[in-house]
């Protein structure tokens, strides 16, 4: 019998194409740093479920009045109509594969996505334009790949370690720091970005944004602290607690409120 060091890993991932990828890229890594080699094995889950991609152009400045934008997330839907631009978003679900196929049948004239995701598939090559995290902030944690394995294994739990990247462990839990103050779920228009900047004495500096926004983009509430990088879940914490102070809470009732409304019209 091979020894748990050397046994192929089994690595539980979604059936979609970017869950593939980013999976594949995990046992990739794994196998160069271990030498230990993984097999990817799909699960089923109810769904899936930043980037502009618009064939007509290559500006969110660019798009003409009344253009449908495609998006599944409420912030990025939000941040958009702040815009104060007069687009119809359209709400999208389904894979990066499914979105693109309905832009190129015509159901949208643009789609938002992420970019860590079309970078991990290798779609930056086609009419793809960034936009500026100041325009549409990430989600927290969002493009952060996380690896998660029992805890009774423990010589898998060290070989994975080996592909802990402190810099985005440390944005990481900033971000969700901030996330878990709000109390917001992933259907709040909420979103964060922290930045390692530079080193004072011997330990590096994060700068942190964040941002919450009204769902109908009509009020949108941003600001930003700088601290310790090791201290990422407290400064997170401080800086919901300022943007709550500062209207944030009751932005969030509204988006509350909508979700609420949402939903019961959507089951009848």
């Amino acid at each position: 019998m091979s020894s748990p060091r050397h046994r192929p890993l089994r690595l539980g991932t979604r059936g979609s194409p970017l869950a593939l990828a980013q999976a594949s890229q995990i046992a990739r890594q794994l196998c160069h740093q271990c030498g230990r080699a993984a097999v990817l094995v799909t699960v089923a889950t109810p769904g899936d479920e930043y980037a502009l991609i618009w064939p007509g152009g290559s500006s969110l400045d660019a798009l003409p009045d009344g253009a449908r934008i495609g998006t599944g997330s409420p912030r990025r839907a939000a941040l958009l109509r702040a815009t104060g631009r007069q687009l119809r978003i359209v709400p999208i679900r389904g894979n990066v594969d499914t979105r693109l196929r309905k832009l190129a049948d015509r159901h949208v004239d643009a789609l938002v996505l992420a970019m860590a995701g079309l970078s991990r598939l290798g779609l930056l090559d086609g009419p793809v334009t960034p936009l500026d995290p100041s325009l549409l902030m990430p989600a927290p944690a969002q493009g952060v790949l996380a690896v998660e394995c029992r805890t009774d294994d423990p010589v898998t739990v060290s070989q994975v370690r080996t592909l802990d990247h402190p810099p985005t462990r440390a944005a990481a839990i900033a971000e969700r720091g901030f996330l878990a103050e709000l109390g917001a779920g992933c259907s709040a228009p909420v979103g964060a970005l922290a930045e390692l900047t530079a080193e004072a004495a011997d330990e590096p500096v994060m700068r942190l944004s964040g941002v919450i926004a009204a769902p109908d983009g009509s009020s949108v509430i941003r600001a930003q602290m700088t601290g310790a990088a090791g201290a990422g879940d407290a400064l997170g914490r401080r800086l919901a607690q300022t943007l709550l102070r500062d209207g944030g809470a009751a932005l969030l009732d509204r988006s509350q409120s909508s979700l609420l409304i949402a939903t019961k019209n959507g089951g009848n």
